[in-house]
């Protein structure tokens, strides 16, 4: 067990969903305040970044419950 615990933290990386679920609820926030759309590149770039996190974190859930189902 003590190897798994190991092996899961080294693989976290880029299927790490829970650290994309809170980035995209910081997104989220950022993107809520005004002020943000002054600024229409941060702006730009804040809707790219939550487009892309929205898409992996919808595909990784689709795969944990086909996981889940198998």
């Amino acid at each position: 067990m003590l190897i798994f615990k190991c092996v899961s933290k080294l693989s976290g990386g880029i299927f790490d969903v829970d650290v994309k679920a809170e980035r995209l609820e910081e997104i989220t926030r950022e993107l809520e305040d005004p002020m943000v759309w002054n600024i229409p590149e941060k702006a730009q770039a804040l809707g790219k970044e939550r487009a892309t996190l929205n898409h992996v974190i919808t595909e990784i859930h689709q795969i944990q419950n086909s996981l889940n189902d198998a």
